[in-house]
């Protein structure tokens, strides 16, 4: 089963995609993604 991925910013699409090519394409969704990792001081 594929899932289409839409990022938005600013009310706009900027990006669509499964997780694989957002990920693979260096792009906003690959910051977003690793955010969710980052340790907040």
């Amino acid at each position: 089963m594929l899932v289409l991925l839409v990022v938005m910013e600013d009310d706009e699409i900027i990006e669509r995609g499964d997780q694989d090519t957002l990920m693979a394409e260096n792009s906003f969704y690959t910051d977003l993604y690793h955010s969710q990792f980052e340790i907040v001081t």
